[in-house]
Order: structure tokens, then C-alpha cells, then sequence
């Protein structure tokens, strides 16, 4: 079977943001002298400045986010729209050369109902660089032409289907069920649909100190807050939360991927506590917040020196995919 695919990928944005960037290292460039600029009296020093950090793209973003944690006034409303974009830069790198690894193809084919329905296996397979949280075909988008322009329509255009994917999976077979016609067709010119895909954008390192004022930690589309951490009978319990400012099918309660990031503990020196456990207080289709606990070393005095490391994706993008296959074979009931 020959098979074509050609796919579409539109997401707010994100493309928008992705301008072009130059391949200069972030220790090629001083950063701070730049950053100082941005709160410069002449305006044009300011966009000079900006413009230069949006130029050296994301490898300089966690040091943008470093400074814009501790700027002020003008300075800190740039850094605020710098990190944005490169955040959104980062996302449109990751995502697009990500995507460029699906695939479609018909795997198998049979007739069903007595040759009056035909159902297809269709096989979606990605890279390793691509790990979709969920994805999902909604029956309304799949169209299913003959040689002569028939149409095989799906035999419930309400049907929506989605995969349980596995972590490390690298593809998933999606059924497609098509109303045959009479007389019936022998193959298909072209099946095309849409799928959609819920990817997570670049991981991001929150960190809180746990002996200071609990505010709430935002990076890209995602807020981390640490609720409460307090020792109790000798262990500490931290309760986190994060938050994305969209709600998301990767968040329903049959996706687990947040649910397995697990939230760290260290001292001033690095070192982590050792994990107790780690479960789930509240979830939506927005975030969850967990209660983990750990084990106070006998050298600890309180909170002091501890914080929390959470490693987390700055935001979940859905990313609809357009595909199309030709020619495939439709096997005929037997008599």
C-alpha cells in the first residue's frame, strides 16, 4: 500500500512567537549588562535590549526568569513579555520538530455487518521526541473518498475516539468505522481526518523556598503555590498546587502523567530529604494539588534552608493534526 501523509498544525501563538533567533550560545553574550539596559532612561536603549534578548532566543530563558523574580518597574514588565515569548519560542521548537515525526498509516481492514460497514485500523506512530499526553479523533472530521469521488460516511459522526497511550509508547491504532455503499467499494482513494493531540511545553524547575511567604510562582501558562509545609511528628508534609491557565483533556482523571511528577525536598546544600510518599489531594481539568511527605534529617532546624523542587511543564498545548491516506484496499464480504 502506498501511503501519503500530510498534516496541518495550527495552535494560538505559538508560530507567532516563534521568530527567528540566532544560534549564539547564552556565555557568549553577557546577559546582566543587557537586562540593566532594559531599565535605561532612553527608550531606545531599552528596545535595543529587548530586542537583543529576544535575539538570543531560549537558551537564555532561565536566566530571564531568574532576573524578572528580583526586577522592578519597566525592567520588570519587559522581562515579563521577554520570557513569554521565549517560553512560546521554546514551545513552537519542541512541538514542531516533534510533530514532524507522525505518521499515518491503514494497518488492516475488514468488512463488517455483512459487507455493509468496513472498519479500518488506523495506525498512528510519533518519534521518541513526541510524547502526547491524550489525543483524540472525533468521528466528524474523517472523510472517506472512492476512485470516483463516492463517500463513505463514518456510522456515527458523534463518535469521538481516544487512546489510552502508555507511557513510552511510540504509536496507537485508532478504529475507524465507515458506512459501506452499494454497490461496494474496492478501496478508498483517500481517508483523511483530524486528530488532535494534547503535548506539554518545556518542563520548568519551580522552585519555593519553604521558610518564606507563600506566593504563588508563575511561569509561562502555569502557576505553582505552595499552599502549606509544616513538621509534624517529626516529618515534613509540603501541600503544592499547580494550576494552567486553560482547562485540558490531559488533566481528566484517566491521565496520570501530572499526577507522577513528583515533588522534591533539598537543603541550602543541596541535598535532598528522602520521600515518604506522595498523593493527591484535588485534581480538575485545570491542575491538582498533592500532599508529599518526607523525612526531616536530626540536623534540621524547622524549615529553614529547605525548598521545594517541582519539576513541571509550563503549559499543555492541543495541537490539531490534519492527515490523509491514499489508496487504500477494502476487502469485500464474503458471499
Amino acid at each position: 500500500m502506498r501511503v501519503s501523509v500530510g498534516w496541518v498544525v495550527a495552535w494560538s501563538g505559538l508560530m507567532a512567537a516563534a521568530v527567528a533567533c540566532t544560534a549564539a550560545e547564552p556565555n557568549e553574550v553577557p546577559i546582566a549588562p543587557l537586562i540593566q539596559r532594559l531599565s535605561a532612561a532612553s527608550a531606545t536603549t531599552r528596545d535595543a535590549a529587548e530586542r537583543a534578548l529576544l535575539d538570543l532566543g531560549p537558551p537564555v530563558l532561565p536566566q530571564v526568569v531568574a532576573a524578572h523574580a528580583e526586577a522592578a518597574g519597566e525592567a520588570a514588565f519587559r522581562l515579563r513579555c521577554i520570557q513569554q515569548h521565549l517560553e512560546e519560542m521554546a514551545t513552537a521548537e519542541r512541538v514542531e520538530a516533534a510533530i514532524d515525526t507522525l505518521t499515518f498509516r491503514v494497518n488492516a481492514v475488514e468488512p463488517l455487518a455483512h459487507g455493509r460497514r468496513v472498519r479500518l485500523a488506523l495506525r498512528v506512530a510519533w518519534g521518541p521526541t513526541l510524547e502526547p499526553l491524550a489525543m483524540r479523533l472525533p468521528a466528524h472530521t474523517i472523510m472517506a473518498d472512492g476512485p470516483a469521488g463516492e463517500a463513505l460516511p463514518p456510522v456515527h459522526r458523534k463518535t469521538i475516539v481516544e487512546p489510552l497511550l502508555t507511557p513510552g509508547a511510540t504509536g496507537v491504532s485508532l478504529p475507524v468505522t465507515l458506512v459501506q455503499i452499494d454497490p461496494p467499494l474496492e478501496s478508498l482513494a483517500t481517508l483523511r481526518g483530524t486528530v488532535t493531540l494534547w503535548i506539554a511545553g518545556r518542563d520548568h524547575d519551580f522552585e519555593v523556598p519553604l521558610d518564606g511567604p507563600h506566593h504563588p510562582l508563575r511561569v509561562g501558562r502555569a502557576t505553582v503555590t505552595l499552599v502549606d509545609a509544616a513538621v509534624r511528628d517529626g516529618r515534613l508534609e509540603v501541600t503544592a498546587g499547580i494550576s494552567f491557565d486553560e482547562p485540558s483533556e490531559a488533566l481528566a482523571s484517566h491521565h496520570s502523567w501530572l499526577v507522577a511528577r513528583q515533588i522534591d525536598v533539598v537543603t541550602d546544600s543541596g541535598q535532598p530529604l528522602v520521600r515518604s510518599e506522595q498523593r493527591t489531594a484535588e485534581r480538575s481539568e485545570r491542575g491538582l494539588t498533592v500532599i508529599a511527605s518526607f523525612a526531616l534529617p536530626t540536623s534540621a532546624a524547622g524549615l529553614r534552608g529547605l525548598r521545594m523542587l517541582w519539576r513541571l511543564p509550563m503549559a499543555i498545548h492541543e495541537v490539531p493534526v490534519d492527515f490523509l491516506v491514499r489508496e487504500v484496499p477494502l476487502p469485500l464480504a464474503a458471499d
